[in-house]
């Protein structure tokens, strides 16, 4: 952090996603992970906590963790070991259940995946299905496994062939399922009314009708045990119901706790909850006619997943990963370990090899990119407060913390980052950048602040901005910042003098002003639920929009390389929109990622994004062809127009318009042969689907992707 101007501030913290259990995925598109023109490269998926499954047997716990699980070796409580971070989902982790060497996860829009965990260390990834709906909880048995479909009811999956799962029978409901659980012949259904709902399994392949029971509240979970169902009944707390005749099931007795119950499991004579609110439950069931509830210990989060075994409960707590919680004294529960996990990721910053992630309440996580199909995590500091932002110079890294104000950490040893000053700050850090010895911060309601931060470890605020409206994001030079202020637009700053910065323009856009970036003439926003606009800013003090393009979701980031725009949008991915006429902008491809894209950052043509539910996705954009993803989670495959080839690829530059540098892929991305124009012999080659990818343009424009299938 050298030099002595001020380059500004900005960029978008993310808003809150609604959660299951949480219940529902309101505002999510459904199917798989739809894209053009790019291709996920590779990621470091996790974040908030859902969903915990165990092995009592091995002393083995799976903890959902974003778009990932952690294998984890609990035969020390209060030392968790992680043994595995391969387990990577399309979706964020909404349930797990485990069953002898086998891990069947709940994957959202993007179905049920099945993973074979005989080796801990070494997780092999065995089939996915896809089912009509949001997939929330999951339960196997034999050959047999139970989804509960949030929109469709009860799937039934014969998982014989794990590589082709498929689904054998399926039971409607007129209202969203939440959770299953079987016993018998029998599955217990909860969901978005008070009916406990009881399916018929006994043929799989023909679920029907059991037998309800209808409870005084919404029911979001069931556990059995014996003669009798232990059912999560909303701000009503724990119902017994006697199953001893599935077709007649009745209410014997309930256990009223305080808050919203979310999840329950059963284990010997205690039934465990955990509630929203944030805490964990311990209810006596030694007498089912006579349910206690006879201890509590209180989380920091929300709490959903439990599973408890051995005198422990692990608790999938959001914000805050696995907790251990000793359960030995049912009076007196208390945690043992925490294990953390990351939370929601809302900014990012690249420096060199390295990427720089900040969640909500986690801190600073810190990844060595330099393979970027396999991100590593190097190091970690937490941080007071809520971290949303993070910016990079020098050996320091720069951190927004909301009510906490600013950060400063020194990552110069990237494995042994520390926190070494602060600045605090009148309003809510939002944003920041880094330019020479001077740091913008877009302060929420107090508007742009200036902090010098010559000497790092001394950082003092020099000057500031009113700004109507909201300041959240922006960028700028040594001349003018450019800060988005939502629905007061784009606000043009004078900070060519760091110590009296005044606004000398404005202009409104249609939407909130998010977030934007600037080349020559032209800030390009993020205009939230209308898109991407542009702004001719050739004279600061009469700047006007002279382009849009509308966009899905709700866009609230933005970065720029070559002649492209990469845009994150809320429940619409990354968007990539062609720049190359500011007047014309268009949209040519996209990827629909697991969560909600925060903020990107672009490096030739890989975009680095912060997923709000799912850490750091690394993308392509080849341009446009457009990608689809598979079934089976390979990478994806360009749907354009194939050439059938059968032992020799001609090449024509003519047509393909490539005249060097051109390479057969394969459907991973991994090169398979140079080509060159004319004929080139494929018969060594595996018959399956190629393509034919030429060199980048010097205008930063991908080389031309064609598709072609190779057969005997």
């Amino acid at each position: 952090m050298r030099g002595n101007y001020l380059f500004l501030v900005l960029m978008l913290s993310a808003a809150l996603l609604p959660a299951l259990g949480r219940p529902g995925p309101a505002g999510v598109a459904a199917g798989l992970a739809d894209s053009s023109g790019c291709r996920l490269i590779g990621n470091w998926p996790f974040g908030p906590s859902y969903a915990v499954a165990r092995d009592t047997a091995r002393d083995l716990a799976f903890c959902g963790s974003g778009g990932g699980i952690l294998l984890l070796d609990v035969s020390d409580s209060a030392n968790p070991a992680v043994l595995s971070e391969a387990i990577h989902t399309p979706n964020a982790v909404e349930g797990i259940f485990y069953q002898t060497n086998r891990l069947y996860v709940s994957n959202g829009f993007n179905g049920l995946d099945l993973w074979d965990v005989s080796t801990p260390a070494s997780p092999v990834h065995l089939g996915r299905a896809l089912l009509p709906g949001y997939v929330c909880g999951v339960f196997a048995r034999g050959y047999y496994v139970f989804a509960a479909v949030y929109d469709s009811g009860l799937c039934v999956v014969n998982d014989s062939d794990p590589q082709n799962l498929r689904i054998v029978g399926r039971y409607a409901t007129p209202v969203p399922v939440w959770s299953v659980t079987v016993a018998g012949a029998y599955a217990f259904l909860s969901g978005g009314d008070s009916l406990l709902r009881v399916v018929d399994v006994s043929d799989p392949r023909n679920p029907v009708d059991g037998g309800s029971c209808v409870l005084p509240g919404v029911i979001s979970d069931v556990t059995l045990q014996g003669q009798y169902a232990f059912v999560a009944v909303g701000d009503s707390g724990v119902w017994v119901v006697d199953i001893s005749d599935p077709v007649v099931p009745h209410e014997v007795a309930h256990c009223v706790t305080p808050g919203s119950l979310n999840r329950l499991t059963v284990e010997g004579n205690f039934v465990y909850g955990t509630n929203y609110e944030g805490g964990l439950h311990v209810v006596s069931v030694a007498d089912p006619l006579n349910p206690a509830e006879v201890g509590y210990w209180a989380a920091p989060s929300h709490c959903y997943g439990v599973v408890a075994g051995a005198g422990t409960a692990c608790v999938a707590v959001e914000a805050a990963g696995m907790s251990v919680v000793s359960v030995a004294d049912s009076a007196n529960p208390h945690e043992v370990v925490r294990f953390r996990t990351p939370d929601c990721t809302s900014g990012l910053a690249l420096d060199g090899d390295h990427a720089f992630l900040v969640g909500e309440a986690t801190g600073l996580s810190i990844l060595d990119v330099s393979n970027p199909a396999m991100p590593a995590h190097v190091g970690h500091c937490m941080l007071p407060g809520y971290a949303k932002s993070v910016d990079v110079s020098d050996g320091y890294a720069a951190v927004a913390a909301g009510d906490d104000g600013l950060r400063i950490i020194d990552v110069s040893d990237v494995h042994n980052p520390q926190e070494v000053a602060h600045c605090d700050l009148p309003g809510f850090a939002e944003a920041l950048k880094i330019v020479g010895g001077a740091i913008g911060v877009a302060d929420g309601y107090a508007g742009l602040r200036i902090i010098d931060v010559t000497d790092p470890l001394s950082p003092s605020e020099v000057g500031s901005c009113a700004i109507p409206g909201y300041a959240t994001g922006g960028t700028g030079d040594s001349n003018y910042a450019y800060v988005a202020a939502r629905d007061s637009g784009l606000r043009l700053v004078s900070v060519f003098d760091p110590t009296s910065p005044y606004e000398v323009g404005h202009c409104l856009v249609p939407g909130a002003a998010c977030d934007v970036a600037v080349r020559d003439s032209f800030a390009y926003v993020a205009a939230f639920d209308s898109g991407f606009c542009v702004v001719n800013i050739a004279d600061p003090a009469l700047p006007h929009v002279v382009g849009h393009v509308g966009l899905p979701g709700q866009s609230e980031g933005v970065s720029l390389s070559g002649r492209y725009a990469f845009v994150t949008a809320r429940y619409g991915g990354v968007r990539v929109v062609d720049i190359l006429d500011p007047l014309i902008p268009s949209e040519v491809g996209h990827y629909d990622d697991p969560g909600s894209a925060c903020h990107s950052v672009m490096v030739g043509n890989y975009a680095y994004v912060a997923d709000w539910d799912a850490g750091l996705q690394i993308y392509e954009f080849y341009g446009g062809a457009a990608v689809e993803e598979t079934t089976k989670g390979e990478r994806g495959t360009l749907n354009v127009g194939a050439t059938i080839v059968r032992g020799s690829l001609n090449l024509q530059p003519a047509i393909c318009n490539l005249k060097s540098g051109i390479g057969l892929l394969d459907a991973t991305g991994r090169k398979a042969l140079d080509l060159h124009p004319g004929a080139n012999d494929v018969r060594a080659l595996t018959p399956g689907v190629y393509f034919v990818r030429g060199p980048g343009t010097e205008d930063g424009r991908p080389g031309v992707v064609r598709k072609v299938i190779l057969t005997r």
